[in-house]
């Protein structure tokens, strides 16, 4: 009595009235990741679905057609579908309206204002101190009046998305205070003071600042003084930068290297560089 199709079941005889049909297979594993039919000669087959060869099936695949294995800054979005895959694409367009910072995260831009709202905007003024840490307010953005990192201030961890202060960025009194490295992707504020930093010797994570607005605050533009370990050089660099005078930038009388010149480097007015 057998038919030869394994799907419909097996076929067994009955004395009386001949050959019965089988119970035919339900091939169905419950399982997205399969592709589930029956084969008449063997039976239910189970097929594991992955057109991309990356070893996770398509109805979980995160990046159709590409390793999701590849993620070079661990974001848990696979390079091939990630608008910000890495520190290389900082400054990149991403989103509807959005900028891929450093850290490979994309920003969405929006205008730093009083008043304005959205992902990352802090709206008001923030005091940073040993009892008001940075990392309070890690992933913000923009702040739409002052920033102020006063009094007894290590560590800025928390402020690496920072992009724009409306008001005054001050950085004052921090004896412990040794570099501003968390603060590399601030392109704009309103206006820029550090003071007072007994051990600040580094200001290479203010190199991507290029607009102090004056527009903003009744203080002065550029004010960098009483920072004994900080190298002159240091200053002029961002003076290069934003194209500011620093009204108050006495003893700043640190020895620091801000860096080598080129060999083909000429010395000359309108050169600019390390140190130049």
């Amino acid at each position: 009595c057998d038919d030869g199709d394994a799907c419909n079941g097996v076929e067994t005889c009955d004395s009386a009235t001949g050959c019965v049909a089988g119970t035919s297979l339900v091939c169905d594993d419950n399982d997205v990741c399969t592709s589930d039919s029956c084969d008449t000669a063997t039976g239910c087959a189970f097929v594991f679905m992955d057109a991309d060869g990356d070893a996770v099936c398509d109805a979980e695949d995160l990046c159709p057609g590409s390793d999701d294995a590849l993620d070079g800054d661990g974001d848990g979005i696979p390079d091939d579908c990630d608008e910000c895959p890495g520190a290389g694409s900082a400054g990149a367009l991403c989103g509807d309206a959005g900028e891929c910072d450093s850290m490979g995260v994309c920003i969405e831009l929006i205008e730093c204002v009083p008043g304005a709202s959205g992902p990352g905007v802090y709206d008001g003024s923030i005091v940073i101190d040993s009892e008001n840490p940075a990392i309070l307010y890690s992933g913000v953005t923009c702040v739409t009046g002052d920033l102020s990192i006063v009094g007894g201030v290590s560590d800025l961890t928390g402020l690496e998305s920072l992009q724009q202060v409306w008001g005054r960025l001050g950085i004052f009194a921090n004896p412990a205070l040794t570099d501003v490295d968390e603060l590399s992707n601030v392109t704009s504020v309103g206006s820029l003071e550090i003071g007072n930093n007994a051990t600040l010797g580094d200001l290479a994570g203010l190199s991507n600042l290029t607009e102090i607005t004056e527009a903003n605050t009744p203080y002065d533009a550029l004010i960098i003084a009483e920072n004994p370990m900080l190298a002159p050089c240091e200053i002029w660099a961002i003076e290069a930068s934003t194209g500011k005078t620093c009204s108050s930038c006495e003893n700043n009388t640190g020895t620091g290297n801000c860096g080598t010149l080129p060999a083909d480097f000429v010395c000359e007015p309108g050169a600019v560089g390390p140190g130049v």
